[in-house]
């Protein structure tokens, strides 16, 4: 069966966000050439999510799987309603089940890494974890895991307690701004960080290749032990010990 992965980001009326998900996409073909992807926006277009996935379901076929990838880092409510709701009514529309909801990218394990890294290139006393923040608990929980996690204390664009209340300690400190992708959110937080002498603010913690690769090796992985699995299960099926070592060695380039 022929799998499909769409990724899909936030989106906004700011034309930069359009050339954001262009920019991830042809980065996602190029680095994994043989894989169809696509992507999409929740947000700033004028084709709804739903009319989006259907579109891109179209392209591939009707006898393909589609894999719904959420590049969203916390589960507020875009990812537990939003995006759910449009997947379920691609489906309904198209009359069977298409389109997967996979889990969104704040879940990869690998996310306390990346950010750890970023802190530790700006060594100081202190460290804040700075996020745009939700009134959902969950979201506030997974920020607050986080932050404990890597020593920092949380503060929020939208929520208390502000970046500002976080930053009124007299100490060296470094802030890290929890977003995917450069905007006036983000570049509001800088501004404001330059207002205190003794806080210094790191770049974004990811590239683009990190969103590529954290959003597609895991699903690509799995799909790769899948057919291992149904290859050894079907020996009619004829498959290498060469072929197996390389369906399970699939990594990162």
């Amino acid at each position: 069966m022929t799998t499909g992965y769409f990724l899909v980001t936030h989106g906004s009326s700011d034309p930069a966000a359009a050339q954001q998900l262009h920019d991830l996409v042809t980065l996602a073909r190029t680095l994994y050439p043989r894989e169809i992807v696509s992507g999409g926006c929740l947000e700033g277009l004028a084709q709804s999510l739903t009319e989006q996935l259907l579109n891109f379901g179209q392209y591939v076929g009707t006898d393909a799987q589609i894999k719904v990838i959420p590049l969203f880092l916390l589960p507020g409510a875009h990812v537990c309603e939003d995006l759910p709701m449009a997947v379920q009514l691609a489906n309904q529309t198209s009359g069977f089940e298409w389109f997967e909801l996979n889990s969104y990218l704040g879940q990869h394990p690998d996310i306390v890494t990346k950010l750890a890294q970023k802190f530790a290139q700006f060594p100081s006393d202190r460290r804040i974890l700075v996020s745009h923040g939700s009134k959902l608990p969950a979201a506030q929980q997974m920020i607050s895991s986080l932050a404990t996690q890597l020593g920092a204390v949380p503060a929020y664009w939208s929520i208390e307690p502000k970046l500002a209340s976080q930053l009124a300690c007299p100490e060296p400190v470094t802030v890290l701004p929890y977003f995917l992708f450069p905007g006036k959110i983000s570049r509001a937080i800088a501004a404001e960080v330059a207002n205190y002498s003794h806080a210094q603010i790191t770049d974004l913690p990811f590239t683009l290749r990190d969103l590529v690769d954290l959003s597609l090796l895991h699903p690509l992985q799995d799909r790769d032990s899948q057919q291992v699995q149904s290859q050894l299960q079907h020996p009619s099926s004829q498959i290498t010990e060469t072929e197996t070592r390389a369906l399970h060695g699939r990594t990162s380039t």
